[in-house]
């Protein structure tokens, strides 16, 4: 009796673990596992190892397809869910961060890294930052990061990732609740929050040190937390009322298109109210006349699943605390707007005037749309690769029309789940800017927000599918492949070649242009040339010497004047002297590896350079070499390719 009992008393203490974690253990070791296979493989494309980025596909589906498998199963609790859901978006952090895990070498996050070091140098807020003029204005990321760099004692790179790390532990399980208060499912929700994992951004951009990163978890936070307000008691309403005042002053001080989007969700929600009692109405006319009578009989029977639930519907959740969030996140945005970053008219309007101008054109065939998968260094991705991302967008498409047709369904009466839907739409929208050479950025950057509704359908149209009780065991493999295929192709069409895996030198490539050599020409220019020097350089070496070296690069964007001739002529003739006098610029930065092939973004220094986006040849030695040949002109720094001139001579008001 007591060796029976010794040997069921540990069974009845692991079941009712294992119906709690379920086989979250397991899955989180395959992802630790995996995570080692991608170490050695970002090392195997350091030494230029050409299996490395075949391999870089492998590591990622070895994290990812388990989890999709497992999430669609019904048998998984609520809290198995949300820590796969958590763990695989920080397993896939840990991607980004295994790429180059000593210092940041993307290019925005030089931006920003320059912003942080100026708080720390001055000890001020709003300082001048002329690589990113607009950066200082939303000081949000940048003080969070000095806080922690401070308090803990660590560098501002390493503060940068532990910040991070937990705002993507935040954004998982906001994206989780969000989608549960939606669906009203557990398993809607887990799918839901693993599929926005496939958003072409997910990876490396939204892992990287911008302000993006910090405000779209906390934005997801707030409308988490309003969506939860409704049932709390006056005390506990009083602390989320609270905290979303906190969370609405973040946003609008951390990201000025985060705060717009934010707006757009909020107000989104309190027109939906309004507008959707007539839009259902026009809709069951709809329906009722031809769907049903005619396309449904011939057609939709055989492609839509059946539905096991009884039609439940009733009137729309109106929320005031949507609205009156909304109208306060517009408020305070115009204030900070109009008072505090003024300079992000000037940036963003731009960017998005030139973008529907260009597909305007394009529309009316005045222009040739942006050649797909190709860099303006005139690499063009292989077949394999192209399919795969074309696969990626047409099973979001695919997807899509049963997952309205779910919203329809169950959730006609859930005011989160009609404006999920709506971004659903809207995402397909944007699309069409990825055939413009201008608003091809545009569409990328909007793709983190809108993929959350695209996130939602699509696991709707796969749960609706998986009812089929018949055709279960079909399903299961084939959509796990697919949703693999999801991930793998939306990383393709979102984030260039030659970012995801380290490797050689290339040219005018940001992070793989990037290199010891250029990072100690910039170390160098911070010990031994004054602060805030006034240098020109290419549109690398502009990033090192801007933020690590410390040095004020001329840029058109805060000198209102195009610096690059001094670099592209082959001669140092009377215009570029006076470009010197006009700019007062103290040095030159020359990079002969410019001489050896095309930008693979398409400029050398900068957007708007002569032949900028349409180069046909690379720099000339003639042009680099020209200040050798200048009187007075001093050679101060030589590593072999990087090599720094000392032009002041040459500036006739000294």
């Amino acid at each position: 009796m007591n060796t029976a009992h010794s040997i069921d008393a540990p069974r009845q203490s692991v079941q009712p673990r294992r119906k709690v974690w379920g086989y979250f253990p397991e899955i989180a070791a395959t992802q630790c596992a995996a995570l080692v296979f991608m170490a050695a493989v970002d090392t195997a494309g350091r030494f230029s190892i050409p299996e490395s980025e075949g391999l870089f596909w492998i590591g990622l589906s070895l994290i990812f397809t388990p989890v999709f498998f497992r999430l669609m199963l019904e048998s998984p609790s609520r809290r198995e869910r949300i820590a796969l859901v958590v763990t695989t978006g920080m397993a896939l952090f840990m991607v980004k961060i295994l790429h180059s895990p000593a210092s940041f070498t993307l290019h925005d996050e030089l931006l920003h890294w320059k912003t942080v070091d100026s708080i720390m140098l001055t000890d001020r807020m709003f300082t001048e930052n002329p690589l990113l003029p607009v950066s200082p204005s939303y000081p949000g990321l940048h003080l969070t990061t000095v806080s922690l760099a401070e308090i803990l004692g660590i560098s501002i790179t390493s503060a940068g990732m532990l910040l991070l790390g937990a705002v993507r532990m935040i954004l998982g399980v906001s994206l989780f609740g969000v989608i549960e208060h939606a669906s009203g499912s557990q398993r809607v929700a887990g799918l839901g929050a693993l599929i926005y994992c496939c958003n072409s951004n997910y990876v490396f951009f939204m892992g990287q040190f911008a302000y993006e990163s910090l405000s779209l978890p906390l934005a997801l936070l707030l409308l988490l937390l309003i969506c939860r307000r409704g049932p709390l008691n006056y005390l506990s309403r009083l602390v989320v009322n609270m905290c979303v005042i906190l969370f609405v002053f973040s946003i609008i001080a951390t990201h000025h298109l985060t705060s717009y989007m934010t707006i757009g969700f909020l107000f989104g929600t309190v027109g939906i109210v309004i507008f959707w009692p007539f839009l259902e109405r026009l809709i069951r006319a709809i329906v009722n006349w031809g769907v049903k009578r005619w396309l449904y009989r011939r057609f939709m029977r055989y492609f839509i699943p059946p539905d096991d639930a009884p039609e439940q519907y009733g009137k729309l959740e109106m929320r005031q605390a949507f609205f009156w969030t909304g109208l306060l996140v517009a408020t305070t945005s115009l204030i900070w707007l109009l008072y505090v970053a003024t300079a992000t008219l000037g940036y963003l309007v731009p960017v998005f005037s030139s973008a529907f101008q260009e597909l305007l054109s394009i529309i009316r065939q005045e222009n040739e749309s942006r050649q797909l998968f190709a860099s303006e260094g005139g690499n063009v991705r292989p077949i394999v690769e192209r399919l795969t991302a074309i696969s990626s967008v047409l099973l979001a498409v695919m997807a899509y029309p049963y997952g309205l047709v779910e919203i329809w369904r169950r959730y006609r009466d859930r005011t989160i789940a009609l404006l999920l839907g709506a971004a659903s739409t809207a995402y397909f929208v944007t699309l069409t800017f990825r055939f413009t050479e201008k608003g091809w950025e545009l569409s990328n950057r909007s793709s983190e927000f809108l993929f959350i509704g695209i996130s939602f359908t699509t696991a709707l149209a796969i749960i609706s599918w998986l009812r089929v009780k018949k055709l279960r065991p079909l399903f299961l493999p084939a959509f796990t492949f697919l949703g693999t295929i999801l991930l793998l192709g939306g990383l393709m069409s979102g984030w260039a070649y030659w970012g995801r895996v380290p490797g050689p030198y290339m040219v005018g490539a940001d992070t793989r242009s990037i290199d010891p050599e250029g990072l100690l020409a910039a170390g160098w220019t911070e010990q031994y040339l004054p602060h805030d020097s006034r240098l020109v350089a290419d549109r690398i070496n502009g990033l090192l010497m801007g933020s690590y070296g410390r040095q004020y690069i001329i840029r058109s964007g805060t000198d209102n004047i195009q610096i690059a001739p001094i670099l592209f002529e082959n001669q140092m003739g009377e215009w570029e002297r006076r470009l010197v006098n006009l700019t007062g610029a103290e040095y030159v930065v020359v990079d002969y590896r410019l001489t050896t092939d095309l930008p693979e973004l398409g400029v050398f220094v900068e957007v708007g350079e002569p032949g900028g986006m349409n180069h046909t040849q690379p720099l000339s030695d003639a042009a680099l070499g020209k200040f050798d040949l200048l009187p007075g002109v001093s050679r101060i720094y030589d590593a072999g390719n990087v090599v720094i001139y000392d032009i002041r001579v040459l500036d006739d008001a000294r």
